[in-house]
């Protein structure tokens, strides 16, 4: 038989996501607000479809406002990075870098000529700005963990090849 809700069963879920976030708080209570008086005239056990609806609205709507919440506080970098196939000679552009005074200039033109990755020939290795999670989990520890802002980092390797990455800018985000 379908399982007939009980009426405390939205309270419960509600409770459950009021802990996922501080702006999901926010949404689950407007929700509340909204659905639960509808179904609280409903205890009759009539409104079981009505129940499951508004407990799945009120589930994606917090969910959605969680992702929200969690993307924008997630730490972002804007880093440039050149690509090629071994260690040595990734290890051979970093002692080139090692000597420059303008460290940024020399990269970006050893990216346009040494880079195996698109962005090296087009963009000179600019990667942008990106957010922590969203690169390779080795690059992504080298940016948001061990590297330094204004030097270069590497060589890291990754199942692309071997990387070497000039951080420009990371913000000071708690870092997950």
């Amino acid at each position: 038989p379908p399982h007939t809700p009980t009426f405390d069963e939205p309270q419960k879920m509600l409770g459950s996501l009021r802990q996922l976030a501080p702006c999901s708080l926010v949404a689950v209570q407007l929700l509340g607000l909204i659905c639960l008086p509808a179904v609280d005239a409903n205890k009759s056990g009539d409104a079981s479809n009505d129940y499951l609806v508004m407990l799945i609205i009120v589930f994606v709507v917090a969910v959605a406002v969680y992702k929200v919440w969690y993307d924008a506080n997630l730490p972002s970098a804007r880093a440039y990075h050149l690509l090629v196939n071994s260690e040595q000679e990734c290890q051979k552009l970093k002692d080139e870098l090692s000597t420059e005074q303008d460290v940024l200039t020399k990269f970006k033109a050893m990216a346009r000529m040494h880079s195996m990755c698109p962005s090296g020939a087009s963009a000179g290795g600019d990667l942008g700005k990106f957010k922590q999670g969203m690169m390779d989990p080795v690059f992504d520890r080298a940016v948001f963990q061990t590297g330094q802002v204004g030097e270069v980092t590497g060589p890291v390797r990754t199942t692309f090849g071997y990387h070497l990455i000039y951080i420009v800018d990371r913000d000071d985000k708690k870092q997950r």
